[in-house]
């Protein structure tokens, strides 16, 4: 796979969300430790599990983009628990470029980038591209 983010400054704004809601997180689960027992935590759960599911498919479409086999990221994923292709896919719409300089080191790039939801689910299932 191609590192698409490579001398690209969306991955700086992907990078940006990345930490922004993996702080959220890290908040409701102080807030979370500091509750007392008879206070009703229902709203502190559920955001932790929104900003953690979301944060995980940020991190799967930046993992993507970077070009990084998914069973390098996650060796395991029980079946109850696979990320979702279409949340996945969206992201990697917003924060993929449409052209991939040429790289002299490399001599890779220098044509356009554009990706399906069929290479989101090969790159899930393990497929090489």
């Amino acid at each position: 796979m191609i590192n698409a983010l490579k001398k690209n400054n969306s991955k700086f704004i992907l990078i940006g969300k990345i930490n922004g809601l993996s702080h959220e997180a890290k908040r409701a689960r102080k807030r979370l430790r500091n509750l007392k027992v008879d206070e009703q935590n229902y709203h502190f759960v559920n955001r932790k599990i929104l900003l953690g599911v979301n944060v995980r498919h940020h991190l799967l479409a930046y993992a993507f983009l970077r070009g990084i086999d998914y069973h390098k990221i996650e060796a395991t994923c029980r079946e109850d628990n696979k990320p979702s292709i279409k949340s996945i896919f969206e992201i990697i719409q917003l924060h993929a470029p449409r052209y991939i300089p040429y790289d002299t080191y490399t001599k890779t790039g220098g044509k356009s980038y554009s990706v399906t939801e069929e290479d989101v689910t090969a790159w899930l299932n393990g497929d090489k591209q």
